[in-house]
């Protein structure tokens, strides 16, 4: 059976818990991979046995690209608005960006 993707999916079972999961991808790729994904939406997720499912990360970029904050504040934005439009409160997006970039 094809994974959906995020965006098809009315209302995943446990939005916190998925949206958790996405910002620990976020932060890890950034602090561990040295990569921001740059186009992270909910196109670009599937959502396969209520996890999420990164894909097309082929478009990433290395931390040192020089659009890489651009692209992170992006992801971010993308991911924040997604989960807001289905009433989930989201942390705070400097907050966050900040503890990404490890600058808390």
């Amino acid at each position: 059976i094809p994974a959906p993707k995020l965006k098809d999916i009315k209302f995943p079972k446990d939005p916190i818990n998925l949206l958790s999961e996405i910002l620990y991808f976020i932060k890890n790729l950034y602090q561990k991979a040295a990569l921001v994904h740059g186009d992270l939406s909910e196109f670009n997720i599937l959502y396969h046995n209520q996890k999420p499912v990164i894909i097309d990360i082929s478009q990433g970029v290395t931390t040192h690209h020089p659009k890489a904050v651009i692209l992170l504040e992006r992801d971010i934005k993308n991911i924040f608005n997604y989960f807001e439009t289905i009433g989930v409160e989201v942390p705070n997006r400097e907050d966050f960006y900040y503890e990404v970039i490890n600058l808390e």
